[in-house]
């Protein structure tokens, strides 16, 4: 089904099965993350068909998934985008950070994500040792418990 050539058939029919078995979104990341992929070019093309045109975020969350395995840096904007939603910051922070984009990309998320979204994308700014970052985390405006304990210290 991930290696279908038919994008539309195979995002149809993962929207339908998701559905039909109750999978839950926090499932979806561990799920995907060592599942075998015949075709990682029809996979790509299933991810970025997925993130674009899903219809509920369990679909969005596969194509996530197969973007943070084989994506490029071409996804980095609209995995941004996404990461907007406070139900897909964490899986957009997860294949940001696989995909080894950009600080800046990092840093354009957290200066426009929902405050609440803010703690798992500091931890990853926090564990970067560059200029952008370190600026960002010391001008960022943070509210109460944006950042978890282990990080202050």
């Amino acid at each position: 089904m991930l290696s279908d050539p038919d994008t539309v058939r195979a995002a149809d029919e993962i929207h339908r099965r998701l559905h039909t078995l109750g999978i839950r979104d926090l499932h979806i990341q561990a799920a995907m993350a060592d599942l075998p992929l015949e075709d990682t070019a029809a996979a790509r093309v299933l991810g970025r068909h997925l993130t674009r045109t899903g219809t509920s975020t369990l679909t969005v969350n596969v194509g996530i998934a197969l973007l943070a395995r084989l994506g490029e840096p071409e996804v980095v904007p609209y995995l941004k985008v996404l990461g907007l939603l406070r139900v897909l910051a964490r899986p957009v922070v997860g294949a940001l950070t696989a995909l080894g984009c950009s600080t800046a990309a990092l840093v354009w998320l957290a200066n426009h994500a929902e405050s609440r979204a803010l703690r798992h994308l500091f931890d990853v700014i926090a564990a970067r040792d560059d200029h952008e970052a370190r600026t960002w985390l010391i001008n960022a405006p943070l509210d109460s418990g944006a950042v978890g304990p282990s990080t202050c210290r």
